[in-house]
């Protein structure tokens, strides 16, 4: 059963309601984009570094959250998040008539007996009364028949993906409803969908209180189309997706990828590592990745640098 399929007929999901994604760059993060798209609901990315505070208060600034999305790792924040956001905030970013919020827990694909993240003491009352904690395992066999292969392996810390599509897309709904992974019809045409809300993030804020963006799925293609097109991206392109996915900067290539068909890894990591990025770069023969001046500059150091990058055009 697809995660659209569970988030519609489980957590009746529809157009417009605000899915909020706390994780790491995985398999998962490709995974939800297409299925919350085709729901025409909006994806709120969320800063995997903010702290319980922080979440509360974009939660209160969005409006109503109807589930989230996370990684096992951020249980014990997203709770302490809620608890905040009910004892300090408005309502407004819970249903009033039902504030228990479902919070899909995303199992590594790797796991052999995945389980729901224990909470710790200090929320774990909070829990238990008001979050409905569920497990979302992403089957690699099935996946990788429907454009998601997983890659086994990944050092220091990161684990790496891969997302590759066998022909162009047209559109977020026409490549949600292609593959065994991703088995499911979407209720909503496809100009509806297109127009729906989609994409929600917020600025920095190093100028004041971070602003809050959101764009349609017509936008979003077009940015990503707009990329393929100026990188000149093809279906032999590799992007190192080495920057979070919750960033702009790397979140548009998941989308430039498979419109071209070109193949994406994924690595997920809590701190850059020059070292095992140089080795990622390598393996996998990168050719397209998206770095920040810092990002340059630690890998500059780095003594295989210059052959891991032989590949790589920007």
């Amino acid at each position: 059963r697809t995660l659209a399929a569970r988030l519609q007929h489980d957590f009746d999901v529809k157009r417009g309601d605000t899915i909020a994604i706390l994780l790491d760059n995985s398999v998962a993060s490709i995974v939800v984009a297409y299925a919350i798209a085709g729901l025409g609901a909006r994806r709120l990315d969320l800063n995997s570094r903010l702290s319980p505070d922080e979440l509360a208060a974009r939660f209160s600034r969005v409006g109503n959250v109807h589930a989230v999305i996370a990684g096992c790792r951020f249980s014990n924040t997203i709770a302490r998040a809620f608890e905040l956001l009910m004892n300090n905030y408005a309502y407004s970013a819970l249903d009033e008539l039902d504030p228990v919020i479902p919070v899909l827990y995303a199992a590594h694909p790797s796991a052999e007996n995945p389980r729901l993240p224990e909470y710790d003491a200090s929320v774990r009352e909070f829990a238990d009364v008001f979050i409905e904690s569920s497990l979302i395992q992403f089957d690699t066999y099935s996946a990788a028949s429907g454009g998601v292969d997983y890659v086994p392996g990944g050092t220091d810390g990161f684990d790496t993906f891969s997302s590759e599509s066998d022909e162009p897309a047209l559109s977020l709904l026409r490549q949600l409803s292609r593959g065994d992974a991703l088995r499911w019809t979407p209720i909503e045409t496809d100009e509806v969908l297109l127009d729906a809300e989609y994409q929600i993030m917020f600025t920095s804020g190093t100028s004041g209180e971070p602003k809050i963006i959101v764009h349609t799925q017509r936008q979003v293609m077009m940015h990503a189309m707009s990329v393929a097109s100026c990188c000149k991206m093809t279906h032999q392109d590799v992007y190192l997706h080495v920057a979070p996915i919750f960033h702009a900067m790397d979140a548009c290539a998941m989308y430039s990828c498979v419109h071209v068909g070109a193949k994406q890894v994924m690595t997920s990591n809590d701190l850059f590592d020059g070292s095992t990025t140089v080795r990622a770069m390598k393996d996998v023969n990168a050719s397209i990745m998206a770095l920040t001046p810092t990002h340059v500059r630690l890998l500059l150091r780095e003594r295989g640098f210059r052959e891991a990058a032989a590949r790589l055009r920007m």
